[in-house]
């Protein structure tokens, strides 16, 4: 099965209308099958586990919300950008620390994410007759354990739901972040003890290794260092890909490197006819938020414009334009080591940018005389710092390539979860903590990088920059300067952070539906 197993169907319509429906009311409906008649084959389950992965495919890219977006903008990785202030205000807001429990992305992503839930609690509560039935509640639980995972970094004490509810049971009170991990840790133990090896599942789903390296990640969360060693040792059948360049593009797609990873593809054939993000969002399967965070049209110009044999050379990147969406900051091209290969891989400053084999600028072409110059000397786009981000770019073979589609809304880059890269850094920050053989781990990625040293004594300070080096704009950075203490490095721009922006606010929605709900302790 490829990318496009999200593709499902509406199994969940019909556990809810079977269950509330008058006998008098009931109809049949061509298409929909009885709760009852499901989970019989392996067919039913594995249709039932891709609603999972399709939810968390809609968490990070239906419409304008994006957990990754969120995670990203929240970081000193980059800004909201785009055209103005007043393109996506509410990406703004967690850009300026301003947002409230009122923004409507946080209620998006709250929502998604127990829609997931919803979707682990359905299948560990149904599967059990079919030859694959173990197997795909073990995936289920670890998928459950990812998403709380999620919830309770983003939000704090959130409710713990482990099962399908009845309306009188709506209602909840939060949990507390000790039973939270808990239950992570509990459903991350029957994940290992019934998930295969990588080499036997299927590629699009997570496997024992996944299970082991989340349980390592989530007891280093909890400052449990030596408890994550032996889940993180454990980890096996993974290696680093070959190229740091290729680690987040389509040629190593559910390669060695990868734990956990959502699909997106580029052949559904949308264009400005028939794209319509608000009313079809999960339909269209692609990440919208790619071409999103795309180079902005206006500010990405060809550099050197001198004429050779008659020709104008343009522009040789081959990315597509975007609308700008998180720029990179020059704070975090900076915080790497100049000689380090992996961020000439990672992030281009607008002086790398003019080399030949690019051609670009991201500055605007300015009107001189009533005349557009050949050589841009205007400014920047809005909240950019002259630095173009590679990691997720807008690359023009990972988008559609039919005759009719427009590229940029078809883009088919995967969201990498985890890789095994993770792991890596996971288990050195332990070994640091907890002591033991640390520089191993750092070696194993330096080498990958072609960076000729031996490593010795790392400490706390390399594990940043490895981090940075090696993970940055994937999705960690916020949680690791929460989780260490260095919440302050966050402020940027005459914005200062505050603890209360450790944790996004609970939904005001959600507050004014259930009763039982409190804020947290953060937003009170």
């Amino acid at each position: 099965m490829k990318k496009n197993i999200y593709k499902v169907i509406a199994i969940f319509l019909v556990l809810f209308t079977a269950s509330c429906t008058k006998d008098w009311l009931e109809i049949p409906e061509e298409g929909l099958i009885p709760k009852e008649d499901f989970y019989k084959t392996n067919e039913d389950n594995l249709q039932a586990l891709a609603a999972i992965y399709d939810m968390i495919q809609v968490a990070n890219a239906q419409d304008w919300s994006s957990i990754y977006h969120i995670k990203t903008v929240l970081s000193d990785e980059a800004r909201a950008g785009g055209s103005d202030d007043g393109d996506q205000p509410e990406y703004h807001e967690f850009d300026d620390f301003k947002f409230t429990p009122n923004n409507t992305k946080i209620k998006d992503i709250w929502e998604r994410l127990y829609y997931a839930v919803f979707r682990a609690n359905v299948v560990i509560e149904n599967v059990g007759e079919a030859p694959n039935s173990d197997v795909v509640k073990a995936e289920a639980y670890a998928l459950r354990a990812y998403l709380y995972f999620e919830l309770v970094n983003l939000f704090d004490e959130v409710p713990l739901v482990l099962k399908e509810l009845l309306p009188a049971e709506y209602s909840m009170e939060v949990s507390t972040n000790e039973v939270i991990y808990a239950q992570i840790e509990a459903d991350l133990k029957m994940a290992i003890t019934g998930l295969p090896e990588k080499g036997d599942q299927d590629p699009w789903r997570v496997a024992k290794g996944f299970a082991n390296a989340m349980m390592g990640k989530a007891l280093i969360f909890q400052n449990k260092h030596a408890a994550a060693i032996p889940y993180l040792e454990t980890v096996s059948g993974y290696s680093l890909a070959n190229d740091f360049s290729e680690v987040l593009k389509k040629s190593t797609e559910y390669g060695d490197e990868s734990l956990f990873e959502i699909g997106y593809v580029n052949s559904e054939g949308w264009n400005w006819s028939n794209f319509n993000i608000w009313d079809r969002g999960r339909e269209q399967e692609n990440n919208i938020h790619w071409i999103l965070c795309g180079p902005r049209e206006g500010f990405f110009n060809d550099s050197d414009t001198t004429y050779v044999a008659g020709k104008r050379p343009g522009i040789i990147m081959p990315m597509f334009q975007g609308w700008g969406a998180l720029p990179p900051t020059l704070k975090m091209y900076n915080s790497f080591d100049p000689a380090d290969p992996r961020r000439l891989a990672t992030l281009l400053s607008n002086d790398e940018l003019a080399a030949p084999e690019y051609n670009v600028s991201l500055r605007a072409r300015q009107v001189i005389d009533g005349e557009l110059e050949n050589i841009p000397t205007g400014s920047f786009q809005h909240e950019g710092a002259g630095v173009l981000r590679l990691k997720y770019g807008t690359w023009k073979d990972e988008g559609g390539l039919g005759n009719s589609d427009e590229p940029g809304l078809n883009m088919g880059t995967n969201l990498r979860i985890m890789r095994y890269a993770e792991v890596l850094l996971l288990k050195a920050e332990a070994y640091v903590i907890a002591g033991g053989d640390a520089a191993s781990a750092i070696q194993e990625l330096h080498d990958r990088a072609g960076i000729l040293d031996v490593v010795a004594d790392v400490d706390m300070e390399m594990i940043e920059k490895e981090r940075i080096a090696e993970l940055s704009y994937e999705g960690h950075r916020f949680y690791d300067l929460i989780r260490w203490g260095k919440g302050s490095e966050l402020s940027r721009d005459g914005t200062t952070f505050s603890e209360k922006y450790s944790k996004l606010p609970i939904p005001q929605s959600e507050l004014d539906a259930n009763s039982k709900l409190i804020q947290n302790k953060y937003w009170r």
